[in-house]
């Protein structure tokens, strides 16, 4: 039978940890190798800070800004190709001769996304298919990067997928003023199908980088907001954190923020590939986390003595 978690996601059932044991052996295995984490933040301090930026960027996607008209010219210094993020057009937004353009354009196909009304966007993208390249906010969100910002909606699904099929691989790439790709948000609010959707038509979404200009995996985001499935799905399409962009310290993040949102079976399956790593915060965490110690007697011994070596 599964259980809820603080964070609201479900836990993994008995049956899920079959392979490494009951949440006590896990919690003890995890917790046999606990040292402080080089260079380490509180974590709960950091959890909060990370939350609120992240938070504010999703809160601030369905926040319409309308166009300035006399918003000034803006000087950009192009760095190179390697280390530039990849935007959307801007035209729409930046254009202070496009302001019809916007009016008539942007805003309605901007309304129909946060509706999810696939049958207003399709009207507007059928006429100017290339919008789907272009910036409907200030902020540099897309169609894409909107919709997968909307967590509750039965129609979503639907919208994304019908998008995605009229954009290019490398379309889903784009990545808005604050570094972060459509999929990087869709992990953020939880959006399984949303997610599967886009790994789906192009996997290297899933070692682009978001936030605050650290390391940071859209599999980091879902771990962050307690999104197991979500984990579990970009665990297991990470070649066990092995593809390019992963270290030893935002696999420690990983590990970190798996163990606070009660993702042991994930946090055990990083610690038993990568042995070495360090965590700060797992004895802190499940010191917090009674009931992961109500088994047996035996149990809660061996994780005593685990945690002793």
């Amino acid at each position: 039978m599964n259980t809820t978690s603080c964070h609201g996601h479900s836990l993994p059932s008995s049956a899920d940890h079959r392979e490494h044991g009951g949440p006590s052996t896990i919690i003890a295995r995890l917790s046999a190798d606990t040292y402080p984490f080089p260079s380490r933040p509180s974590f709960a301090a950091e959890t909060m800070k990370e939350k609120g930026a992240i938070g504010s960027r999703l809160a601030s996607i369905p926040e319409f800004k309308p166009f300035n008209q006399h918003q000034h010219e803006v000087n950009i210094t192009v760095a190179s190709l390697a280390d530039s993020p990849f935007r959307p057009n801007p035209d729409l937004i930046e254009d202070q001769h496009g302001r019809d353009d916007y009016l008539r354009i942007a805003i309605p196909l901007y309304k129909a996304t946060i509706k999810c009304d696939w049958k207003a966007a399709k009207a507007i993208l059928d006429k100017k298919p290339e919008l789907v390249r272009y910036s409907l906010t200030e902020t540099g969100e897309t169609a894409l990067h909107i919709a997968a910002s909307i967590k509750r909606s039965k129609h979503v699904e639907k919208f994304v997928k019908n998008l995605v099929n009229m954009m290019e691989k490398e379309d889903l790439e784009y990545q808005n003023e604050n570094n972060n790709t459509a999929l990087y948000l869709a992990a953020a609010n939880g959006n399984i199908k949303t997610v599967r959707i886009m790994v789906e038509e192009n996997q290297s979404l899933t070692t682009i980088p978001g936030g605050d200009g650290r390391i940071m995996f859209p599999l980091y985001a879902a771990a962050l907001y307690g999104n197991y499935e979500v984990v579990k799905y970009l665990y297991e399409k990470s070649h066990d954190l092995g593809d390019n962009g992963w270290t030893s310290e935002n696999r420690g993040w990983l590990l970190d923020k798996c163990v606070e949102g009660d993702m042991f079976d994930i946090a055990l399956k990083i610690k038993e590939k990568y042995p070495e790593l360090k965590s700060g915060v797992v004895l802190g965490v499940l010191a917090r986390k009674p009931y992961a110690f109500s088994e047996t007697k035996t149990s809660i011994i061996t994780i005593k003595r685990s945690i002793a070596l």
